[in-house]
């Protein structure tokens, strides 16, 4: 690849990369969002009632009462220490000791009462550092104690010097939030619907304003085209929907309320012309429907009329009522003062000129799939969301305190009113679970907050860039999972897991990038256009607007919101890009000329995901010689990422952007040919793909000359990434993850993509360089098994250590039940593994544990209620090593947690060679598990002695059409023989005619095959085999951690079947479908013998006259019926859950009986 071109990707992810906007999304938060929340609160005030005015408080005579908010700060998170002491917190020492990585908020207070009547003060206090609570800090954020640390600070902390944060640590578990996937606040989606006879046109818009707490209202307008026969068809009036509403209401009586008093003006702004038969005919239904409502006032009325209300509305209220419902809550992102209202009715005319274009098939319906019609929920707004949900339900709380103490008579304390964990419990409650629910809205999530995958390194990114969609995983639509034209460049189209959430959990491409809140205002944008003498005509607001003139004139919005009209829209478009490319505007602006209509829509919201292009002007980039030498002298990549900015080489674009442009390939021309309506021209390119390979995802840009292989393959590597083992960290000494699966031995591979060396995976790598054969031997090697070379296990090949953390610790909470660590009390058979174990009762360091094996001893003294605390019940509560494991104890931490008690940590080492069972893959999705293994004397061998590690069925390529990794063998080959890595990025590099004549040189064959000699017989082969160096990974499904039989074991005591499951030594389920096929065997005592002899066998006696179960005394071989006196009663042998199923049945009094026959 192109050095330069190599420059601006690494300048751009480094400077950029998904790690990075997350932090900034939580700083952005910090920073702004949290202050914006408690501004919009207004405090609390408590007007009290008549019967209440005589209230004494603090010795004075109160009305109302009042609680001011102003500075909301945090403070970086500390902890305390057993003798109370005070020590700032790293991620290292909350993961050690289990604790919540907060940071505890404080807030400054003015308290005041003031006087019944004319509100003056009598009394206010100020309170400075009132502490609220904690909220959750992400690692390496302003709030943490590592912001803007260097990689050697970060290795003296105990940290990874690659690890670049972006999570939360919840009771020492690292949590990532994942992205969520939203439809736009105050964009106007039309879709349609076709019924059984007509069609139902839709129009939704969810109005949002900041001043609000609440997350928006809805509107919708509704459309309906109905067929009573063949040749009649008619439409229905428009109607309006609302939740403040009780019933649907025609738009007409909307628009009168608004001020539209003319019927001309209507028809107008709704229709944009007088002419149109068609479109006249539906809006005259409208008409129709709202006939006999025709003033500002009759309207109004209407409308209190149907207002929803808990209380009975007078007809004196009803005006009033209406006008604050369309003032503040109707559409309040377009203003919530009476003189919006005029807006309001534009903007609503507009929404009417959308529906019944897509009614009468003038435009398309929107495209819900499309990314131009979503935003995304970062960490930040998560988190904000979240807080703002928990202050708004904490202040309410504390105001229903407040009036039960000025109701009691009491003085009222902010520290006892004031439930200060309300907010901590909150977030810790939805980043334990997952469930981010939000009060007073149906918008329920789940799994937003997921353990963070340490598996591998790569994992570990790919789950940080990861993003869901608001689609349901058991839904069968599958639009919704197809990869939409939309997601080029933007969404990984390879990068998603496979079953049910395919195409729901997605993944970011490598520079794709996503906006926080831009904060600007309509009179800023007016300010920038009255620059310009010449541009101040073109851009009309609507202080200066007449109704009749520019009805017809293209709208100017701002975040959905109507801010005027203008003239030449070319000319605004043009004014924006050039004053957002001088730095005017922030780069993360977005100026969109609509594809439908000849609107401008600015765009300054959060979640808006964009890509970079690189500028071309008259065809040519404008990077130059003197760029790149100005950008080698910079050492800050986020120094060289804004250079880039400042000096238009690159811009960052959304979808509906490039909507507006004509990109470049890296290998087209720098002009195009357009055939529209027969008529030929010629259009220049405004931008240029950076590259092409750039349209991948993390995972998926790690395979080498992936654009050669068939898509699902590019997709299961992509999820094999994830599971393969190699080394995920480099500080593993300072770390107590639950498991930490490593490589003894890991290579970086000979064939690397940019994008590998970019994600620093040359430093930590995940898999070998190993030799592989593509040969038919011995027939071990079948559909996906692999043959192995014994020998290279034994000398190290994929040798895996795996460490597992077994914590337990002494708990205090239950008052008649003490724990207490010590060396286990063992019988007098197991008193040589005393030796084994401490003083404290810790195993000793290097001593061998199996499993069922004590780890910790621990002995809880039960304390017998209404006795002496001396008369106490001993029980073993030692932690065991589980069933099926084994190790070597690597390591002992012994620790205290915020209450005191004693954690006990034990590191358990297990080495583990591959063996017959384990799982391997290529890099190409080449899956398989060992089949068998031998020798190397029995292995084939090359003329030059080569003999392989692995060898694969031929069988695995034809169908699967892995081209890439026949040619990854090849260029592996040449990278061995010349001592240079090979770059097989995606996209770029080809199989070149010189890998060929390199192979050549050196008297090797030109296509990568070898004569070859059977191991066994040492024969020549008739055919050339084809052998050289793969890159492999070992996966984490290993044979020993999943295979499981038993002889005998323990039974459940209900049912008395074997219990399940391997930890248990549970029996293996004989299900329904294995019995069908003993069935179809005629194996019927075989059968008899799985489900009932080896089962729950059960001996009954029966009475031969009512078929039911008898008595019987064995000892004395007595046997009777209480039925029947005279009765014989035999015995049979049941199955036990049998017998349950009968006694089941007689307690709801149905009698089964069982028929004996000779």
């Amino acid at each position: 690849m192109n050095n330069n071109l190599l420059n601006i990707i690494n300048t751009l992810y480094r400077g950029n990369n998904h790690i990075l906007q997350q932090i900034k999304s939580f700083n952005d938060f910090l920073s702004f969002q949290m202050q914006n929340i408690v501004n919009k609160s207004r405090g609390i005030l408590i007007i009290s009632q008549q019967k209440y005015k005589k209230t004494q408080i603090n010795n004075m005579g109160m009305n109302n009462f009042s609680i001011k908010l102003k500075r909301i700060f945090y403070t970086k998170p500390i902890f305390k220490e057993l003798n109370g002491g005070k020590k700032i917190m790293t991620p290292d020492i909350s993961r050690f000791k289990n604790l919540n990585y907060f940071c505890d908020l404080f807030l400054d207070l003015k308290k005041e009462i003031l006087e019944y009547q004319n509100s003056k003060v009598i009394k206010s206090e100020v309170l400075e550092d009132f502490w609220i609570g904690k909220i959750p800090v992400m690692v390496q954020t302003r709030a943490c104690n590592l912001d803007k640390m260097n990689k050697e600070l970060l290795v003296t902390r105990g940290e990874c010097p690659y690890d670049k944060g972006g999570y939360f640590i919840v009771n020492g578990n690292e949590k990532v939030l994942v992205a969520q996937e939203k439809l736009i606040n105050n964009k106007v989606y039309i879709f349609k619907k076709n019924e059984r006879n007509g069609i139902k046109i839709m129009s939704q818009c969810k109005s949002y304003n900041n001043y609000f707490y609440n997350q928006g209202y809805m509107v919708y307008l509704y459309l309906s085209k109905r067929c009573y026969n063949t040749k009649l068809k008619k439409w229905s009036s428009i109607n309006v929907k609302t939740s403040l509403l009780r019933y649907e209401i025609p738009v007409i009586i909307i628009l009168r309320a608004l001020g539209f008093k003319n019927d001309r003006d209507i028809v107008l702004y709704s229709l944009l012309t007088l002419n149109d038969i068609k479109k006249n005919e539906i809006l005259y239904e409208s008409f129709v429907e709202s006939s006999g409502v025709e003033t500002e006032t009759q309207a109004l009325d209407f409308i209190g009329a149907r207002k929803f209300s808990r209380k009975h509305i007078r007809k004196n209220q009803r005006i009033s009522v209406a006008n604050e419902m369309l003032n503040k809550k109707f559409l309040p992102h377009m203003g919530l003062s009476v003189f919006s209202k005029i807006k309001k009715g534009f903007f609503l005319t507009y929404i009417i000129n959308k529906i019944i274009n897509v009614g009468l098939n003038a435009k398309l319906q929107d495209d819900k799939d499309t990314l131009g019609n979503k935003r995304i929920d970062s960490a930040g707004s998560l988190i904000a969301t979240m807080f703002n949900n928990l202050f708004l339900k904490f202040f309410k709380d504390t105001k229903f305190k407040i009036i039960k103490l000025i109701k009691q008579k009491k003085i009222i304390s902010l520290d006892l009113v004031f439930d200060s964990y309300q907010i901590s419990n909150g977030f810790l409650f939805a980043l334990a679970t997952g469930n981010w629910n939000i009060e007073g809205t149906l918008d329920e999530k789940t799994g937003v907050s997921q353990v963070l995958n340490r598996m591998s390194y790569l994992g570990n990114l790919s789950h940080l860039a990861r993003l869901n969609a608001s689609y349901a995983c058991s839904g069968k639509v599958l639009d919704v999972r197809r990869v939409h034209i939309s997601y080029w460049g933007f969404i990984c189209p390879c990068e998603t897991p496979e079953g049910q959430t395919c195409g729901i959990v997605k993944n970011f491409a490598f520079l794709s990038y996503v906006t926080n809140e831009n904060r600007i205002k309509d009179s800023y944008l007016f300010l920038l256009m009255k620059f310009f003498k010449f541009f101040k005509r073109y851009l009309i607001d609507f202080d200066r607007i007449n109704k009749n003139k520019f009805y017809n004139f293209p709208k100017v919005f701002l975040n959905g919101r109507l801010l005027g009209f203008c003239h030449n829209r070319y000319l605004i478009m043009k004014y924006f890009v050039r004053i957002r490319r001088k730095n005017l505007l922030y780069f993360e602006i977005s100026i969109v000329s609509g594809k439908n209509d000849s609107n401008i829509y600015i765009w300054t919201d959060s979640g808006r995901i964009k890509r970079p292009l690189l500028i071309l002007k008259n065809v040519k980039q404008l990077l130059n010689f003197r760029h790149f030498k100005k950008i080698d002298k910079i050492r800050d990549h986020i120094q060289r990422f804004k250079y880039l900015l400042e000096e238009n080489i690159i811009e960052y674009l959304d979808h509906e952007e490039i909507q507006n442009c004509l990109i470049k390939l890296n290998n087209k021309k720098n002009k195009n040919i357009f055939i529209d309506h027969f008529n030929i021209f010629q259009k220049q390119y405004t931008h240029a793909e950076i590259h092409n390979s750039c349209i991948l995802g993390i995972n998926a840009s790690q395979i080498p000359f992936s654009n050669h292989n068939q898509s699902p393959r590019n997709t299961y590597q992509s999820s094999m990434g994830k599971q393969a083992i190699g080394i995920s960290y480099l500080n593993n000494d300072f770390r107590w993850d639950t498991q930490n699966n490593m490589l003894v031995y890991f290579q970086r591979p000979l064939v690397f993509t940019f994008q590998k060396k970019l994600v620093n995976s040359f430093i930590l790598p995940s898999g070998l360089n190993t030799i592989v054969s593509i040969m038919s031997y011995t027939g071990f090697n079948q559909e996906d098994s692999l043959i192995m070379n014994q020998s290279s296990i034994e000398r190290g090949l994929f040798r895996t250590i795996i460490f597992r953390v077994y914590s337990d610790k002494e708990d205090f909470s239950n008052p008649f039940m003490n724990n207490r660590f010590g060396e286990p009390k063992f019988d007098t058979k197991n008193i040589k593994n005393m030796k084994h174990f401490d003083w404290d009762g810790t195993r000793k360091l290097g001593s061998f544990i199996k499993g069922g094996e004590i780890i910790v001893g621990k002995t809880s003294y039960i304390i017998l209620k209404g006795s002496n605390i001396s008369n106490k019940l001993e029980k073993d509560s030692s932690l065991r090593l589980s069933l099926g494991n084994s190790g070597t104890v690597e390591a002992v931490m012994v620790t205290y947690d915020e209450s005191g008690c004693k954690i006990i940590k034990t590191k358990v080492k297990t080495i583990r060679n591959p063996m017959i069972g384990d799982k391997f893959s290529s890099l190409h999705g080449q899956k398989g598990i060992i089949g068998m293994t031998f020798k190397e004397n029995y292995m084939p061998f090359t003329n030059d002695c080569i003999i392989p590690d692995i060898i694969i069925n031929p069988h695995a390529i034809p169908s699967r059409m892995t081209i890439g990794h026949l040619i990854e063998t090849v260029a592996a080959k040449i990278a061995a023989i010349s001592c240079k890595f090979v770059e097989g990025t995606s996209m770029f590099s080809k199989f070149q005619s010189s890998f060929l004549e390199h192979l050549n040189r050196s008297s090797l064959n030109h296509v990568g095959l070898e004569i070859t000699n059977n191991g066994f017989s040492g024969v020549q082969l008739s055919n050339k085999i084809f052998i050289g160096p793969v890159y492999y990974q070992r996966l984490k499904h290993m044979v020993v951690d999943k295979y499981f039989s038993r002889a005998r074991g323990p039974y459940e005591t209900l049912t008395r079947q074997p219990v399940e499951g391997r930890t248990k030594e549970g029996g293996l389920r004989f299900g329904e479908m294995e019995r069908d096929c003993v069935l179809s065997h005629g194996a019927a005592y075989f059968l008899k013998e799985r489900l009932v002899d080896q089962s729950d066998i059960y001996r009954i006696h029966i009475c031969e006259k009512s078929g039911l179960v008898g008595f019987s005394n064995l000892k004395n071989q007595l046997f009777w019926s209480k039925i029947w006196l005279n009765s014989k009663v035999c015995q049979i042998f049941i199955p036990y859950a049998c017998k349950l199923l009968f006694q089941e049945l007689l307690s709801m009094c149905i009698t089964p009986r069982i028929i004996i026959r000779n």
